[in-house]
């Protein structure tokens, strides 16, 4: 078995991003998310779980992120080199990620701030 070389998510990241933007299908597709997790059975531990089409069609986009993303997995593992910035990244990834998928656990939207002045 060989060992993957390794990057951090923001490189591979960056890495899928530049092939997207390669493929007529996904060019303007705005971002792409990774996430670490265990090893599966192919022995990757991370994969791509949320990107921003921009003007390029959704469903394409997919198909693209999943052939690119099979392929860099099969390349390189990834690590989470950086230093937390925040409290969110400071958390265990499984808690991190569970919080990500769950709508209950978005922030409530904002009240815009009015013109009244109640003093």
């Amino acid at each position: 078995m060989t060992t993957r070389p390794v990057k951090t998510l923001e490189e591979l990241e960056r890495l899928v991003l530049a092939d997207l933007r390669k493929d007529p299908e996904a060019a303007g597709i705005r971002s792409v998310k990774a996430y670490l997790h265990e090893s599966d059975s192919a022995g990757s531990n991370w994969n791509i779980y949320r990107f921003e089409a921009g003007s390029s069609h959704r469903d394409r986009c997919q198909a693209a992120i999943r052939r690119i993303s099979q392929r860099l997995r099969r390349e390189f593992n990834a690590t989470e080199a950086k230093e937390p910035e925040t409290e969110l990244e400071t958390r265990p990834i499984q808690a991190r990620r569970a919080q990500s998928l769950s709508p209950q656990t978005w922030p409530a939207a904002r009240p815009a701030s009015g013109g009244s002045n109640d003093r």
